[in-house]
């Protein structure tokens, strides 16, 4: 499923303020709707490698188990698919903004339209 500003992932423009809050304050009031917590404030962030990094790049913040962000950002102005892989992926995710659930066992795709991310945060790890 392509994933475009209209469900679980919204245009670029704005992004940088909006996720910026979000790691500086702690607090996801800021960006979604619902008042959900997550403390991944001050903790390590790297680069996800994806299938396609010159399309798609994936940030990670947190610990590899516990609580984290990652953040999907089509950079170009083409519909983008990729496929995600970290161990510190494995586990049980909500989308930032939708709320949607998100199940990663190895592997996550993500298709995006053009200039959209996806922010996912991590709900529960998995060995």
């Amino acid at each position: 499923m392509l994933v475009g500003n209209a469900g679980g992932a919204r245009a670029l423009l704005g992004f940088g303020d909006r996720f910026s809050r979000f790691v500086e304050t702690n607090d996801t009031a800021a960006c979604a709707d619902e008042g959900r917590r997550v403390h991944a404030v001050g903790a390590p962030q790297r680069r996800i490698l994806t299938t396609k990094n010159e399309s798609i790049y994936a940030l990670f913040r947190g610990a590899d188990e516990g609580a984290a962000v990652v953040a999907f950002l089509n950079l170009t102005k083409e519909n983008a698919h990729a496929d995600a892989y970290d161990p510190a992926l494995a586990g049980r995710w909500r989308d930032l903004f939708t709320g949607e659930v998100v199940d990663i066992v190895r592997t996550f795709p993500v298709e995006l339209e053009a200039g959209a991310y996806r922010v996912l945060v991590r709900v529960e790890s998995r060995p």
